[in-house]
């Protein structure tokens, strides 16, 4: 049975280690495995869940790093500073920037990721997605009974854009905004599950995931993943041993969230024990908020989450 964990505000959640577990957010749920390659304590699949000071504001990442265990370590702590660093910012595009020029600096040691980002807006149900070259997450209308793939509009795409972390620095990436509803569902994983050999030696893929997904009838959300690596490793005569593996799935808990009273209340003080904290030990990753009407306005009135400014 998975681990259950409700995150709290300013917390980070996550690392490059084994995980099971069913995490409770603002306005959302959330379930991670993720299984290091070979039974090794640490491996190069990252994932992290944050919250911000009021709960209103959940992100979430998965990236694929690259080399293994221990390798990997450093770059696991760098990936949580900075996720810690962002807490309070609706935002991703500066983010992504800084996750990409973290890994520029460790490209003479041939380091470099993909990785997929997502931060969610409680209040208007508001997932923005950013694609650093990973491979692309899947989603299920709770309306169409149907998952399908999210990739970004072809015509927006521009040269140099949402390639893997560390290869360049001249690169944008743009954001996805898609509005979840009660009961929808969005699945991101590492390339272990799609890169899987099906017997005629072809891999399962992106379209061959997607499928199985949808062949999945009546299923749970706490037993998705769990089914879907057991399907995957039925049909794979080799199985799913030959690299790390991670699966997150989320969806949301409440369509008609606000931000309870109490945290309106404590937030100020949350955020200001966590910069005490930063300047007592030294540390340069101070979670400001992101200064835009919605975000800190949003954080006393309500009707402020909904404003467009900022976003």
């Amino acid at each position: 049975m998975p681990d259950k964990h409700q995150l709290q505000c300013m917390e980070i959640w996550g690392g490059n280690h084994f995980a099971e577990s069913c995490i409770n957010l603002g306005g959302l749920d959330a379930w991670v495995y993720s299984r290091p390659y070979g039974g090794a304590k640490d491996g190069g699949d990252v994932h992290y869940l944050s919250s911000c000071a009021t709960g209103r504001i959940t992100r979430l990442l998965v990236a694929d790093v690259s080399g293994h265990g221990e390798d990997v370590a450093d770059t696991a702590l760098a990936l949580r500073q900075l996720m810690r660093r962002y807490v309070n910012f609706i935002s991703q595009t500066r983010f992504l920037k800084s996750l990409n020029q973290q890994f520029l600096n460790k490209s003479r040691q041939g380091r470099f990721a993909t990785a997929v980002a997502l931060s969610y807006f409680a209040p208007v149900n508001e997932l923005r997605l950013c694609n650093a070259g990973h491979p692309h997450p899947l989603i299920f209308r709770k309306r169409t009974g149907q998952w399908e793939l999210v990739q970004q509009d072809s015509s927006a795409e521009k040269e140099m854009s949402n390639i893997p972390l560390g290869v360049t620095g001249d690169v944008s990436y743009s954001e996805i905004h898609l509005r979840l509803n009660k009961d929808d569902m969005m699945l991101c994983y590492t390339d272990s599950l799609i890169e899987a050999r099906l017997p005629d030696g072809s891999m399962l893929g992106e379209s061959g995931l997607c499928a199985l997904l949808n062949s999945f009838t009546n299923l749970q959300k706490q037993n998705l993943i769990a089914v879907l690596l057991e399907s995957i490793s039925a049909q794979s005569p080799s199985g799913l041993t030959h690299d790390d593996i991670t699966a997150l799935l989320i969806s949301p808990n409440n369509n008609d969230y606000k931000t309870p009273l109490h945290k309106k209340l404590v937030a100020p003080l949350v955020f200001a024990g966590n910069v005490l904290r930063s300047f007592k030990t030294g540390n340069t990753t101070i979670p400001w908020p992101e200064l835009t009407l919605q975000n800190i306005g949003g954080a006393m009135l309500d009707k402020l989450n909904r404003s467009k400014k900022g976003s």
